[in-house]
């Protein structure tokens, strides 16, 4: 039995590592790359991540593939565990209304007082 009071297990079912494949993204305003690391990091430090048949932790890859997002999912050996894909065409609006908000706060900050 464990001391940690059943964080051992919590440990487990998380994600460590999460890194985008963007070797084809176009080049990205200092602002947005900061708040990608941030989300990144947020996310990092506060999730709970389950894979079943599996013990983790776990680290995610996400790569675009044509109009797909594919997740590779690995042990924190690299070794592959599952991988799958999901469509973005049913959250183009979303990705869309994303974008229009994130425009709209960088011209904010650039250009308002605060």
């Amino acid at each position: 039995m464990s001391n940690n009071g059943g964080h051992e297990s919590d440990q487990a079912r998380r994600l460590v590592k999460i890194e985008l494949d963007e070797a084809d993204a176009p080049r990205r305003s200092a602002e947005a790359e900061q708040e990608r690391a941030i989300a990144i990091y947020d996310i990092i430090e506060d999730n709970l991540f389950d894979l079943p048949d599996h013990y983790g932790p776990f680290h995610l890859y996400l790569r675009l593939e044509g109009r797909h997002i594919n997740f590779d999912i690995r042990g924190t050996d690299e070794k592959n565990l599952t991988q799958f894909f999901m469509a973005l065409g049913p959250m183009r609006r979303v990705i869309r209304d994303y974008f229009t908000v994130c425009d709209t706060y960088y011209d904010a900050i650039r250009t308002k007082s605060p």
